[in-house]
């Protein structure tokens, strides 16, 4: 089983000496979460919570950086442990800086990128931004393509429904880039099988869930011809990290599991602290393995 962790919220300067421990206790992925701006005042529509996340550690006061400049930091002091954007918010974006800033850090970290992409849940965060949250489903799936297109190296154009430009070419990155589409709702399902190298999922599914999510996957996977090429699923840990637990998750077929650094200490513990529950993780998760 490969063991990955999720680092939101952090105090910035703490992401480098969590990142450089991950790399060198084995763990597979550092993946940092991602939004462009937070409101002050935002509705609780978070879908993946009771509530829609009404109580969240989370409001404007939380330090999110910008994700590609802090993988492209990450990069630069680690060496093998993979770098995954869990998950980069891709209709609120315009898609050609995406594609250049994703390819940036594909190439500076010698293909070391997961690029997870969700349609977002915030309409507060939209509207700051002056993007449309309605069809940001739709926008998603052409950026997907258009992103593939730009990845290639080649002169490409695009004429579609939300997005044209004239012929252009961008440097190619370094290798292709994975897709790691986040999201368990049926179109979030939908558009992992159709156009996802791997799934992200969601952060509170109990198993029974997430492994319910994943079997559509890979029957829609089949059923678009698809089943044959190489997919990747990280399942999120929602149980206390334990022994038992672990193999519970390894018996039902998990081969990559992802816990949450703040499920295994609290956000405001020391760095010294967190360190040291990133070891225990890794003897709990890796040792056994």
């Amino acid at each position: 089983m490969e063991l990955s962790v999720t680092l939101f919220g952090l105090p910035p300067e703490q992401y480098v000496p969590l990142a450089v421990h991950a790399d060198e206790l084995g763990y597979e992925a550092v993946w940092l979460g991602d939004h462009l701006v937070t409101p002050v005042r935002f509705e609780p529509n978070y879908p993946y919570v009771p509530g829609g996340g009404k109580g969240r550690p989370y409001d404007a006061s939380v330090p999110i950086v910008d994700t590609f400049v802090a993988l492209g930091h990450i990069a630069a002091v680690t060496r093998r442990v993979a770098l995954g954007v869990g998950v980069l918010i891709l209709p609120l974006r315009e898609p050609i800086a995406v594609a250049r800033a994703a390819a940036t850090v594909q190439l500076l970290s010698d293909d070391r990128l997961l690029l997870g992409v969700g349609t977002g849940w915030m309409p507060e965060e939209f509207a700051a931004a002056g993007a449309e949250f309605a069809g940001r489903g739709a926008r998603t799936d052409e950026m997907l393509v258009i992103l593939r297109k730009l990845w290639t190296g080649a002169p490409v154009s695009h004429d579609g429904a939300h997005y044209r430009f004239d012929e252009l070419q961008l440097a190619p990155p370094v290798a292709p880039i994975p897709i790691v589409v986040g999201g368990a709702t049926p179109a979030a399902l939908r558009r992992t099988a159709l156009a996802g190298d791997g799934w992200f999922g969601p952060p509170a599914a109990p198993l029974d869930e997430a492994l319910a999510h994943a079997a559509t996957i890979e029957r829609l996977r089949l059923e678009a011809g698809r089943s044959e090429e190489p997919f990747r699923t990280w399942v999120r840990l929602v149980d206390p990290l334990d022994r038992a637990t672990v193999e519970r998750y390894r018996e039902r077929g998990v081969e990559r599991l992802v816990v949450g650094l703040n499920t295994l200490v609290p956000r405001d513990a020391s760095l010294a602290g967190k360190l040291a529950a990133f070891e225990e993780a890794a003897d709990v998760v890796l040792a056994g393995g």
